[in-house]
């Protein structure tokens, strides 16, 4: 592949890293998790009907859908499990604030638990917005970067980072692309859950 091309590719997807990353995250799951019960009814091929035609192909896409569904259910109950739990087991630490009854203490304790599991979801958005932001800017500038290495045009590398800390051009690129990435889509969330 043509170097440039290659530079032009990873600028683009670095684009929409830092300004999407956050909900092609989700998609970029599912799509994996697709991908993957497909790919394990496929390597059990000599299971699948051969008859009607349609039988295979039609198991094949059932087990991909169930996959994507089934993980992005975990996903989303995984994040708001450890979140409940760890505000709980926080709350514990502390029982001289908790209430003495049992009723009262497990009604305070399932509170928490759900503020708990409230604030892991709202965390999980901010982390992963500031993380695919800073990723996604890395990924334009080491595009724009002056390739490293012994070969002028040379595809990006590891390697090829080197140039950034020598121009300060590319530093201030990555800062502003990431900050502009984290503010897009932490307004996009925002403006979401407004409306």
């Amino acid at each position: 592949m043509d170097p440039l091309l290659l530079r032009i590719v990873i600028a683009a997807a670095g684009l929409v890293v830092c300004f999407r990353g956050y909900s092609a995250f989700r998609v970029a799951l599912a799509l994996t998790a697709f991908l993957v019960g497909a790919h394990a009814a496929t390597l059990r091929a000599d299971l699948l009907p051969r008859d009607p035609a349609w039988a295979a192909p039609a198991l094949v896409l059932g087990a991909g859908l169930v996959a994507a569904l089934v993980v992005l259910a975990v996903y989303r109950l995984g994040v708001l499990l450890l979140g409940a739990a760890a505000l709980v087991l926080l709350a514990l630490q502390v029982p001289s604030l908790l209430p003495t009854e049992t009723a009262p203490r497990v009604a305070v304790l399932a509170a928490v638990a759900l503020v708990g599991a409230l604030l892991a979801r709202f965390l999980e958005r901010v982390a992963l917005s500031v993380a695919t932001a800073l990723y996604g800017a890395l990924m334009v500038v080491t595009a724009a970067a002056p390739a490293g290495g012994p070969r002028p045009g040379a595809a990006p590398t590891p390697d090829g980072l080197a140039p950034l800390a020598s121009r300060p051009w590319l530093l201030v690129l990555f800062g502003l692309l990431a900050l502009a990435g984290t503010v897009a889509q932490l307004s996009r969330g925002r403006r979401r859950e407004a409306g």
